[in-house]
């Protein structure tokens, strides 16, 4: 289930480009010491967004795909945005619980993953979006979102 480790921030497909901003929000999590062995940033960046996104709304998680750095957005191709599903409800645990089967690492493996990926992402969209965000989440998972 792990995916292969991409040294540095690298890792766009052919034919698509990385931003500055892209690269530091990946260089961020690469550096963040909370990567499992064998998951590389972009993976890691991929999950742990895609999961969000399955718990917002679909017109919030739009406005948060599009809030997103550019060169993050092709991360985000696979993920259930794109398949029309509905919005899940999961807590903090669920959430946590998700990235960990994802990457077939342990909750306490998973958790500090979440939150260098959330964090590297909050300082990156404006505040209406982190607000809109915010507002969609329960009480655990806001707090995973907001101190990540």
């Amino acid at each position: 289930m792990a995916e292969e480790r991409i040294e540095g921030a690298a890792g766009a497909a052919p034919g698509e480009e990385r931003n500055a901003e892209a690269d530091a929000l990946l260089r961020e999590v690469e550096t963040s010491g909370a990567l499992p062995p064998g998951v590389s940033a972009d993976a890691a960046v991929s999950a742990v967004l895609c999961t969000l996104a399955m718990r917002l709304s679909g017109g919030e998680a739009s406005d948060f795909f599009a809030a997103l750095p550019e060169g993050i957005r092709p991360l985000m191709r696979t993920c259930t945005l794109h398949q029309g599903i509905s919005a899940q409800l999961f807590d903090k645990a669920g959430f946590v619980r998700k990235v960990a089967h994802h990457f077939g690492v342990r909750d306490e493996q998973a958790e500090p993953l979440a939150r260098a990926v959330l964090r590297a992402t909050r300082t990156r969209i404006s505040e209406g979006e982190l607000h809109g965000v915010e507002g969609q989440l329960p009480k655990e998972l806001k707090e995973l979102w907001t101190h990540g």
